[in-house]
């Protein structure tokens, strides 16, 4: 069953795609761009909308299309759930092109070049380094961002670092697990992120990790 449910969600992951519930007036919206095996979510709401991961440099472009496509002017939230180059790549160029409000990652650093261009694209906004559960609101959206212990991965550890999004509207549960390996889906399993949920976006580009059955 797993193993099915893996496929689907690479399959999904593969195309522009929307899962939308409740009436129009409070629809909400999540758009998986097509960005081969990168990560890059857009979720719109009535009056917001929130980036979850870029993909990779090149697709900065898509993104902008996307959001033109759906008339947003603005980012309220960007988050970069961890830095490797396939969830940040395209952070500089949309930070370059479209105004975004609020910008959320991990508390770590990477030496590359995607990071550094990120660093660099930010400027004077403030990077608020996700070190303990933090929530926000988008009209009658709640997004619930895990941060990984910060003392349990080794500096280094990109995909154990992720952050782990939890979104939640009118009663419909949509979890986005980045890039977590076994240790890190236990710790999420202990924190309770680890629930049975309305879609499921699976850890590690669609591979089948500790934990994720749980979620079926």
């Amino acid at each position: 069953m797993l193993k099915k449910f893996a496929l689907i969600a690479a399959a999904i992951l593969t195309v522009l795609c929307v899962f939308s519930c409740s009436e129009p007036e409070e629809n909400l919206k999540i758009l998986a761009l097509k960005v081969g095996k990168a990560d890059c979510f857009v979720v719109l709401t009535k009056n917001g909308c929130t980036v979850i991961d870029t993909g990779e440099a090149e697709d900065s472009g898509k993104i902008i299309d996307a959001l033109r496509d759906n008339g947003v002017k603005k980012v309220d939230n960007l988050i970069i759930t961890h830095f490797d180059k396939d969830h940040v790549g395209g952070a500089a160029g949309l930070l370059g092109r479209i105004e975004v409000a609020n910008v959320y990652t991990n508390d770590r650093k990477k030496d590359s070049d995607e990071y550094k261009a990120f660093i660099g694209a930010l400027g004077t906004r403030e990077q608020k380094k996700v070190q303990e559960i933090t929530r926000i609101t988008q009209d009658a959206l709640s997004i619930t961002l895990y941060p990984p212990s910060r003392d349990k991965y080794p500096r280094d550890d990109s995909n154990n670092s992720s952050l782990a999004a939890v979104l939640e509207f009118e009663g419909k549960k949509l979890i986005f697990l980045a890039d977590a390996l076994d240790e890190r889906m236990t710790e999420l399993e202990q924190q309770g992120v680890i629930t049975k949920c309305d879609l499921l976006k699976i850890p590690h580009h669609g591979q089948a990790e500790a934990g994720s059955e749980r979620m079926i």
